[in-house]
């Protein structure tokens, strides 16, 4: 988020209060699970639909808010998720030691797919 958007975000926790604006978390987290939902369903084309969009929007904007009332800074978010960034990748790597067949068989279907 930009500067303006990350005050915007302070002067709504502020406004409002922090169990008010976790409840909203939940109910933004919710109403993007519903519409990757209906992507999942009608995955037709490579379009994602406006709601999504707008729903995934409303999703970083709570995030941001909950970062704040957490009092969690952005280089601590930061590298929280690169660590799980780097983990996931790691997954990946088909040269892993303790990779089991069926892992490295996923993971080089992955390393191949190009969304």
């Amino acid at each position: 988020l930009n500067e303006a958007n990350k005050k915007r975000c302070r002067r709504i926790v502020d406004r409002y209060g922090y169990r008010p604006q976790l409840g909203m978390v939940i109910e933004e987290c919710s109403e993007l699970i519903k519409a990757t939902c209906k992507v999942l369903r009608n995955v037709v084309t490579s379009e994602f639909p406006e709601n999504f969009k707008e729903e995934l929007a409303d999703v970083v904007a709570m995030c941001e808010q909950a970062r704040l009332m957490a009092n969690v800074s952005e280089a601590e978010i930061n590298s929280r998720v690169e660590k799980k960034l780097k983990k996931v990748i790691a997954k990946w790597d088909p040269n892993r030691e303790d990779m089991s067949e069926r892992e490295r068989t996923i993971a080089n279907l992955d390393l191949n797919h190009k969304p």
